[in-house]
Order: C-alpha cells, then sequence, then structure tokens
C-alpha cells in the first residue's frame, strides 16, 4: 500500500469532518511505519493515524487547548490531566460489537481490507462519537476512568509495588 492511495481512501472517508462539521486538515505525515493527518475545529482535535505494522486506523478525539492539540501526557499517574482518547475507547463504552477485531494469521492485507478499515472507523466516529465532533466532551470523565485503569495496571506491571510511589493505590483483596 503506498501513502498515496491511503491518503486518497483516508480523506474519502474522512473528509465528512470538512463538508459536515468545518474541521480543517492541519497535518499529513507519512513515514515508513505510519501515515497520519490531523483535523481540527475551533475546541476539537481529531488525529487519524494509520500503523502499517499492526494494519490499523487508530483515532484520537482531542479537547484543543487554546486551539492546539494538548502534548502526549507521557507515563499516565492517577493525577494526569488527560484531554484526548482513543476512538475505541468510546466504542468500549457505546459500542462494543463496533470495535474492529484482531486480524487472524494468514490475513491478506491489501487496499479492499485497508478500505473496509477505515471506512469502518469513519462510521464509527461518525456514530459514537459525533458528540465529542460537536465540542461536547461530557463523556471524557468516563473515558479517563477507563484510560487510567488501564494505566494503574500497566503501572504495576512495570513497576511492581513501586508504582505506589506514582500516586497508585495498591488495593488489597483481604476483608475484614
Amino acid at each position: 500500500m503506498n501513502p498515496k492511495q491511503l491518503s486518497q481512501i483516508c480523506g474519502k472517508h474522512f473528509k465528512f469532518l470538512e463538508k459536515k462539521y468545518g474541521f480543517v486538515l492541519v497535518k499529513e505525515a507519512v513515514d515508513s511505519l505510519s501515515y497520519e493527518f490531523w483535523y481540527k475545529s475551533n475546541t476539537v482535535g481529531i488525529k487519524v493515524k494509520f500503523e502499517f505494522p499492526d494494519f490499523y486506523l487508530f483515532v484520537k478525539l482531542c479537547r484543543l487547548q487554546n486551539e492546539d492539540f494538548p502534548p502526549k501526557p507521557g507515563e499516565i499517574r492517577p493525577e494526569t490531566q488527560i484531554e484526548s482518547f482513543d476512538l475505541d475507547d468510546v466504542l468500549t463504552i457505546r459500542s462494543k460489537d463496533s470495535l474492529i477485531p484482531s486480524y487472524p494469521v494468514g490475513t491478506k492485507f491489501d487496499k479492499a481490507l485497508l478500505e473496509d478499515v477505515v471506512r469502518k472507523q469513519a462510521i464509527n466516529l461518525k456514530k459514537f462519537a459525533i458528540d465529542i465532533i460537536k465540542g461536547d466532551f461530557s463523556l471524557f470523565p468516563e473515558l479517563d476512568k477507563i484510560v487510567k485503569k488501564r494505566a494503574k495496571q500497566a503501572a504495576f506491571q512495570k513497576w511492581g509495588d513501586k508504582a505506589a510511589d506514582f500516586g497508585w493505590v495498591i488495593e488489597s483483596n483481604s476483608s475484614e
């Protein structure tokens, strides 16, 4: 798959952001591992990134900070203010059945499959994140809980009990 084909496919399926909601394409970048483009309105940023090794299209929904994309938070702690969330987390809350499943070994990764993945993610964005597209961030606190639960698990896997030094609470399983 060459970047030009990928750009055309993504542009076609995500054009609705510009036409219907007034977003502007502000960045387009390609390297050997990924292709990404960034859209923004006055309050919302949407990053769309296709990662070639995973053959997956990630869509990140961001609350802009002074009309700019928020910085990456780094290693997440309990007090971290998170301003961008994956579409997959939105789907986890609103429609788990719409998540794009992993591909079985032997899957033929071709233009038709790419088109299908991009189309499905664009549909997911339209159907399940329209409130966020329009600037309603009321789902963000619930998304924050999902991300922080994952971050806590990752911290304990990485650091063991030392994760408590970063603010994560060790939960006891004993009942008193």
